[in-house]
């Protein structure tokens, strides 16, 4: 990517710059199969993938909770989670 500057001190205009996306940058996945409290680094996990639902319940910091089941899997869902219960699913939390 070529590097706008401007001015004598030479700095960077970086408003050109898109955003990272999933995959890029510092984005991170961690799969999930077993019933796992998510704290620490993982605290308020703000995405996340169903790759397997199994028997998966996936519990949100606000309250209330989704069965993975009911989900589609493959896709990228922007809810904040504090805990996934499962014995049998495969979920990828992305931090």
């Amino acid at each position: 990517m070529a590097t706008v500057t401007q001015g004598s001190r030479g700095r960077t205009d970086i408003s050109s710059r898109s955003r990272p996306v999933y995959g890029e940058g510092s984005s991170k996945a961690i799969t999930i199969t077993a019933t796992t409290e998510l704290s620490g680094s993982y605290a308020g996990a703000k995405e996340f993938i169903v790759n397997t639902a199994g028997d998966a319940v996936l519990h949100l910091v606000d309250g209330g909770s989704l069965t993975a089941s009911n989900l589609n899997t493959k896709t990228a869902y922007k809810y904040h989670l504090k805990r996934i219960v499962t014995s049998n699913g495969n979920i990828s939390i992305i931090i």
